[in-house]
């Protein structure tokens, strides 16, 4: 099989960099070693597809590479320019707090009209055909050795995605061929992933969710902080918030580094504990226990867990309540700590952070710069963002960059 370029891996980026390449003229087709190309977009924004977000800042893509490498890649294709290729393929796009989803309402529209220009592009897509080796063809190009096929390309675009949700094709199988042509692989870990804790119950708070501030702490010092909607589980903390900061855990974890979540049950309500202590001590009344203290104010499985975590029983009177019990009370409600033990895998993780340093790439071009004729694009590189269509956005931009790139040196 002969082609100009090959493109391995069927995902949001593998896709968009044949449609940019084959765009060109050039002779283009896709390998992808799932039953069925676009998986994970089916999956992505529970099933509703948040395909970018109009807030773009450097501060929302993680990488352990320059800002300014991930900003010149970024720039390339802008917030703007991404709808509008997506609009003319015929996504109407809807706009959610700087979200933006097709109107649809559906994620297999996104990878609907991907395969539709595809298919008018005539760009064929050979599934269940992983690449098992990619070699220095002896005349031009490179022999790609699949499944049950073997591929002469003059380019290959590796699109294999990182580690995150291998159910859906991402395996890190692409690290594996990148080694092999000298590129060093930055420690990867999940991203955008709940995280196993102790200090409290968790099984008698698993299903609540509740509004809180989220401070990560490394080695007892301060790294990061998000807030939003947390999810109590029976492993531990997830949610939005939880997400934003995992890929710090996650790493320090795997460096052996002690990590510690301080939750913040009532973030924005009070300015300072001396406001939430005023709260809670006007709340005691003669009728009323202490564990009804708290009944409209928070979740009723978490306030029972906080007493007991301040060590307060749930039938004593509120009216007996001490300036010492308060004072435990108000702390863990203020800022609860918890240890960080572990994340849920790479199984329940949405991307994975680490991968391919931008060091070792053009990033005006994505061409390798270990072995020149490969180009690499989306989740195989060192970069993931947070949530709100960030990883999608970047796996669009790295697509077309690598495919236009590769278009380019035909």
């Amino acid at each position: 099989m002969k082609t100009d370029i090959l493109v391995a891996g069927a995902g949001a980026s593998g896709l968009m960099a044949a449609i940019c390449a084959a765009r060109t003229g050039a002779r283009t087709a896709i390998v992808e070693k799932k039953k069925e190309p676009g998986k994970k977009i089916l999956a992505t924004g529970n099933g509703k597809c948040n395909f970018t977000n109009q807030f773009q800042s450097p501060s929302c893509y993680r990488s352990s590479s320059p800002e300014e490498l991930v900003t010149r890649i970024r720039e390339q294709l802008p917030y703007e320019d991404t709808v509008q290729f997506f609009r003319e393929l015929g996504i109407i796009p809807y706009m959610k707090n700087g979200y933006v989803y097709p109107y649809s309402g559906q994620a297999s529209s996104v990878l609907q009209v991907l395969l539709t220009e595809l298919k008018r592009l005539n760009v064929p897509i050979y599934t269940e055909e992983p690449v098992k080796e990619i070699r220095s063809a002896k005349n031009e190009g490179f022999d790609v050795f699949c499944a049950s096929q073997k591929w002469n390309a003059k380019i290959v675009i590796i699109a294999c995605g990182g580690k995150a949700s291998p159910n859906l094709g991402s395996d890190g199988s692409g690290y594996e061929l990148l080694k092999r042509m000298g590129h060093r692989i930055v420690p990867v870990a999940p991203a955008l992933t709940g995280l196993q804790a102790q200090g409290m119950d968790f099984k008698k708070t698993s299903g609540v969710r509740t509004p809180a501030k989220v401070d990560l702490y490394i080695d007892q010092k301060f790294v990061c902080s998000d807030k939003g909607e947390l999810q109590l589980t029976a492993y531990g903390i997830s949610g939005i918030p939880v997400f934003q900061i995992s890929r710090y855990a996650t790493l320090a974890l795997r460096n052996r580094q002690s990590v510690t979540a301080v939750i913040q049950y009532v973030p924005d309500l009070y300015e300072n504990m001396e406001q939430l202590m005023e709260e809670v001590w006007n709340r005691r009344k003669p009728e009323k226990s202490c564990g009804e203290l708290l009944t409209g104010f928070l979740n009723q499985k978490l306030a029972l867990a906080l007493l007991s975590a301040a060590g307060i029983k749930e039938k004593q009177p509120s009216m007996e309540l001490s300036k010492n019990q308060l004072s435990r009370l108000i702390s863990v409600i203020w800022g609860q700590k918890l240890t960080i033990t572990g994340d849920t895998g790479m199984e329940h993780a949405q991307v994975s952070t680490g991968g391919v340093s931008l060091d070792e790439i053009n990033p005006d071009t994505m061409e390798s710069l270990k072995m020149p004729g490969i180009y690499l694009s989306g989740e195989v590189l060192d970069v993931d963002g947070i949530c709100g269509g960030y990883n999608l956005q970047w796996a669009w931009t790295t697509g077309y960059v690598a495919g236009q790139g590769a278009a380019r040196a035909l």
